[in-house]
């Protein structure tokens, strides 16, 4: 017959061999703080990250700005939207559907793609602002769902193509709207809408 403290000793060792330890002594790839701004922190994963400090380049600092910091008035009264990420996007996209600023829609926040598309199939570029018009009260259902653009939980984004995405609602069956996703592309440095579906 074995003794007690025989018994003992795997049930005192199990602890000591048990246990593991992970350190990441080194982690091979780029250098992301080599891409911060110098301080070391790691940016953020974000489509700002991706894009650095966008601005337009005909932008003067001293120009009226709005709370978001999104849409600036410039000296001769003129509008420029500022769109560096979906959610930036879908936020311009909502203000001027309220305010029907079809104009500055138009100018600043759909694509070239867009509006090429448009002409090559005969029609008038300017058609696309008035598809959105029409069917304002069922874009402005798929914008609400989706506030936080890429950041709203039940949002799907997905790459369709370089620089384009799209937002796609995973509920949106349930929901029984008439549209569930939108397409955006980034175009000299600015997300612009691409097409409602």
């Amino acid at each position: 017959m074995r003794s007690a403290p025989a018994l003992l000793i795997p049930f005192i060792l199990l602890p000591a061999f048990g246990c593991t330890e992970t350190r990441i002594v080194e982690r091979r790839g780029i250098n992301i703080g080599a891409l911060s701004d110098g301080s070391g922190a790691q940016p953020q994963n974000t489509f700002e990250g991706i894009l650095g400090s966008y601005a337009p380049d005909d932008l003067d600092e001293s120009e009226a700005l709005d709370p978001s910091g999104l849409r600036r008035e410039r000296e001769d009264g003129s509008i420029v939207l500022v769109s560096r990420s979906p959610r930036h996007l879908i936020y311009h996209l909502m203000q001027t559907i309220n305010a029907q600023e079809w104009d500055l829609l138009y100018e600043h926040l759909l694509a070239e793609d867009l509006k090429d598309a448009y002409a090559q199939r005969g029609l008038d570029p300017e058609e696309s602002v008035a598809f959105i018009r029409r069917h304002r009260d069922d874009v402005r259902e798929l914008l609400i769902t989706m506030p936080a653009g890429e950041y709203s939980p039940q949002v799907r984004m997905e790459t369709i193509g370089r620089n384009a995405f799209r937002l796609r609602m995973s509920s949106a069956e349930l929901l029984e709207m008439r549209f569930e996703s939108i397409d955006v592309v980034i175009e000299d440095g600015s997300f612009r809408l691409l097409l409602i579906d």
